[in-house]
């Protein structure tokens, strides 16, 4: 079946207040006959009186006790009225109270109470031989009664101690209340500062170039002699470095050789002379060299 929780049950035999004397009876304690004090309480706490405002002692029968005898509410001593629990709350207020002494219990009309959450009903049972006791009702299948026990402090069906339950049952007492707000502590979200992060650069994949085919330039005097010169193209006469001591005899020149005049008449020095000015001025330094070399061996013939 389906039943209500309670923030707390309380046992009237609880060591804290169990030899407390109920109301001003001077032989009757909470652990004795103090049942209907003691449900009370668990109705008190489930509207939400968890502590006396005064003191901010914890809410128990002992405290519940102790107002109930300090306000007079208690009659010839010891006993309650079913309206005692609104003479000291007065946002708790009695509604109603059904009798069942000679009738069976309406558990169908406990069943609808008890699904009205702002409800609470107090049960009172016969014990036989005029003895009566009181437990808070928590659910019902129809046939039976989940309660809270004063007597054991325990949550446990009423057949199971005091026996079918339509006719055990006496009386309903019936509270209602306000629920209590059950303040949901509400979490500050955390400022989490943004994350900056730095930009990254993809790298830019290029595509291989073609190879590029330099020119190739002269490492030797014979390149170099051989580049076309920014000057005009001149006539010239390729000769051949010796490599041997033979002499080496000149190439005929294919191209044009230089006119000299036929007047004038010189000799075979100053004719070597005038070729190597002319060499020196449109060949270069090697060639030239090569060929005072050559001049040289001539001279000796």
């Amino acid at each position: 079946m389906d039943f209500r929780t309670l923030p707390v049950v309380f046992g009237q035999r609880d060591p804290r207040y169990a030899n407390d004397p109920l109301g001003t009876s001077p032989s009757v304690t909470i652990g004795i006959g103090g049942c209907y004090v003691t449900s009370m309480t668990m109705v008190a706490r489930y509207y939400g009186k968890h502590e006396d405002p005064t003191t901010h002692e914890d809410f128990t029968p002992h405290v519940l006790n102790l107002w109930f005898t300090r306000g007079n509410i208690y009659q010839n001593g010891d006993l309650l009225s079913d309206g005692a629990l609104q003479q000291v709350f007065g946002d708790i207020t009695l509604q109603e109270v059904d009798n069942y002494q000679n009738v069976p219990a309406d558990l169908q009309k406990l069943g609808q109470l008890l699904s009205d959450q702002t409800l609470s009903v107090i049960c009172e049972l016969d014990l036989g031989n005029g003895n009566t006791h009181f437990v808070v009702a928590l659910g019902t299948d129809g046939n039976d009664v989940q309660i809270a026990n004063p007597w054991t402090g325990l949550v446990e069906l009423l057949s199971a101690t005091y026996g079918d339950a339509k006719t055990a049952i006496l009386k309903f007492v019936v509270y209602k209340g306000n629920l209590p707000i059950i303040e949901v502590p509400v979490q500050t979200p955390e400022v989490v500062p943004p994350v900056i992060t730095q930009p990254v650069e993809t790298p830019v994949v290029q595509a291989p170039l073609p190879p590029v085919e330099n020119p190739t330039l002269p490492t030797t005097s014979e390149e170099v002699a051989q580049e076309p010169s920014t000057a005009p193209a001149q006539p010239s006469a390729p000769i051949e470095t010796p490599t041997t001591q033979t002499p080496v005899q000149p190439q005929t020149q294919p191209t044009e050789q230089p006119v000299i005049p036929p007047t004038v008449v010189c000799s075979h020095n100053a004719l070597i002379e005038t070729v190597k000015s002319f060499l020196q001025t449109h060949f270069s330094p090697k060639l030239v060299e090569d060929l005072k070399k050559l001049s040289e061996l001539l001279s000796n013939l």
